[in-house]
């Protein structure tokens, strides 16, 4: 992993301001754990921008966990196996804006997708989609796990060769797409 972070519990971690880095392969290019915890991965009042992911087996970039006041914008990933993943997002609010991922590749588990969500069974944060550009052979949103969370998606270019949005629970209340460009050759 390029960047990994590993949080004890609720009175230690966040707070992280990760900027302006180049990672190129490794599995995950930055993430974190616990996954399915609150405190897990970058978990509370942090800032991910203006990096570049490359050649990743999995996550481009991996923010799974609280996700409170989180926010990943104007990152740029390429041939990733999952552009970014949000599976779970337990409490929110968590900013994924502006965002260029290109030219998804399947990776070590058999995904190829720009976002990745799911996961989520309780306590389910909401997640704001805004303003990304999405160009992959792959899918644009793809749930891998039982549990959606609350998506509020505006202004996203998805064009994409398969699925644009796949899911395989009903959305919760309050989700919306909204002016988003959405383009498939599937």
């Amino acid at each position: 992993n390029g960047i990994w972070v590993k949080n004890s519990g609720t009175s230690t971690g966040g707070g992280h301001r990760i900027a302006g880095n180049t990672i190129v392969g490794g599995f995950d290019g930055m993430g974190g754990e616990p996954e399915d915890q609150v405190y897990g991965s970058f978990y509370k009042d942090s800032v991910i921008e203006s990096n570049t992911v490359t050649d990743c087996w999995d996550d481009g970039i991996q923010v799974e966990g609280g996700n409170i006041n989180v926010a990943v914008r104007d990152n740029r990933i390429e041939r990733c196996s999952l552009g970014i993943a949000f599976a779970p997002t337990l409490k929110g609010p968590l900013y994924i804006e502006r965002n260029t991922i290109l030219d998804g590749v399947t990776g070590f588990y058999g995904a190829n997708a720009a976002f990745k969500i799911g996961d989520a069974v309780s306590s389910v944060g909401t997640v704001y989609l805004k303003g990304n550009v999405v160009r992959t052979s792959g899918d644009g949103v793809k749930q891998t796990n039982g549990g959606l969370p609350v998506i509020i998606a505006d202004h996203n270019v998805l064009q994409v060769g398969r699925y644009v949005i796949e899911t395989g629970d009903a959305t919760p209340a309050g989700t919306k797409y909204d002016f988003d460009c959405a383009y498939s050759t599937d």
